[in-house]
């Protein structure tokens, strides 16, 4: 199902404002730097080096109050800044791929990369030198080229324990996994970020349902009763 219908309901439906594409909040934003100018790969959403590369690099972490419990890994967010004579009026979409504090008020920690893209072209240094600017963000649909993925991370153990990352997504409210046994659901655990897992898992390939905002998409492939850490599965869904 297509992130800007499930967009739309939650506009109209939740009693949430800072998720409507209509609304636009003030803030600050400041920057940090790694040597490509690109995302980190440590970070609260467990993404690693997708979260270096993601979106181009242009990424960002945020405060506790939009990261809502690592559902936010993933989402992106319109960001302006403010400064008439150095930023453009479009600002850039950046990614959240992390989660954390800056000085008070802040709460947008980009990369340089994405801290530059809100710049006019030729203010970009003077931007940067800033060093923390107004800004103004609102959520937007993130329209990823890539569907959802979802990858077995290196701490999984097959039979006896399964741990997953999934990417190429925002706003996964919950992962189950089907038991053809028992014939129920089961939902993993949300470890952090995007990490889930479960112990012991149901033998056999395993069905996946994810939860993404409002609505509940089934993956198009399984998980293989083969699994292994590294793996990646394509669900087929699209973000």
């Amino acid at each position: 199902m297509a992130f800007s219908r499930r967009f739309t309901v939650l506009c109209m439906f939740l009693i949430y404002p800072a998720l409507c594409h209509s609304a636009a909040y003030p803030s600050k934003a400041t920057l940090y730097k790694q040597p490509d100018g690109k995302g980190t790969p440590d970070g609260a959403c467990g993404y690693k080096d997708y979260g270096r590369f993601v979106n181009g690099g242009e990424v960002c972490t945020v405060t506790n109050k939009l990261f809502n419990n690592g559902a936010a890994c993933g989402s992106c967010y319109q960001v302006k800044c403010t400064i008439q004579a150095l930023c453009s009026s479009t600002g850039t979409k950046v990614v959240v791929t992390d989660n954390g504090g800056g000085p008070t008020g802040t709460d947008f920690i980009c990369s340089y990369v994405g801290f530059r893209k809100m710049a006019k072209a030729g203010k970009e240094d003077e931007l940067v030198k800033k060093g923390i600017v107004g800004i103004t963000y609102e959520k937007v649909p993130c329209d990823y080229t890539d569907s959802v993925a979802i990858k077995v991370t290196d701490q999984s153990s097959n039979p006896g324990y399964l741990s997953i990352l999934v990417l190429n997504a925002g706003d996964v409210a919950s992962v189950e996994v089907y038991d053809t046994e028992s014939g129920t659901w089961i939902t993993m655990r949300r470890v952090y970020g995007a990490v889930f897992d479960l112990s012991n898992p149901p033998e056999g390939e395993l069905q996946v349902r994810l939860q993404i905002g409002t609505s509940t998409d089934y993956s198009k492939n399984p998980i293989p009763d083969t699994w292994t850490a590294g793996d990646v599965v394509d669900t087929g869904i699209h973000y």
